[in-house]
C-alpha cells in the first residue's frame, strides 16, 4: 500500500469515529431520557395515552430499573396493569357448544 493511501485510510478512520462519537454525543443528550425519573414520567405519559385512546384503565404499574454491568446506562422494565371491556357488537356472548350431560 502506498504512503499516499495509507494517509487516506488513517483520515477516513479519523473522520468515521470523529463522526460516530457525534452521533452518540446526540443519542445520549438528544434522545435518552437523561434520568430514571424522566424515563418513568415518559413511558407512564405514554401508556396513559395509549389507554385513554382504547378505552381501558391501567389499573397498576410496578417499575424496576436495573444498572447495565459495565455501563452507565440502567433498563427500565415496567409491567402494567390494564382493565377495560371488549366491544361486542354483532357476536353473540353465548357458545355454541353443547353442554355436557353429568
Amino acid at each position: 500500500m502506498s504512503a499516499r493511501r495509507e494517509f487516506d485510510s488513517a483520515k477516513n478512520t479519523v473522520t468515521g469515529k470523529a463522526a460516530a462519537d457525534a452521533e452518540l454525543k446526540k443519542f445520549y443528550g438528544e434522545v435518552l431520557p437523561p434520568d430514571q425519573s424522566a424515563a418513568r414520567r415518559i413511558t407512564s405519559l405514554k401508556i396513559a395515552q395509549l389507554a385513554k385512546k382504547t378505552n381501558v384503565n391501567d389499573e397498576r404499574a410496578v417499575s424496576e430499573v436495573t444498572q447495565e454491568r459495565d455501563s452507565s446506562l440502567g433498563k427500565l422494565s415496567t409491567e402494567i396493569t390494564l382493565s377495560g371491556s371488549i366491544a361486542t357488537s354483532g357476536v353473540s356472548s353465548t357458545s355454541s357448544r353443547p353442554r355436557p350431560n353429568f
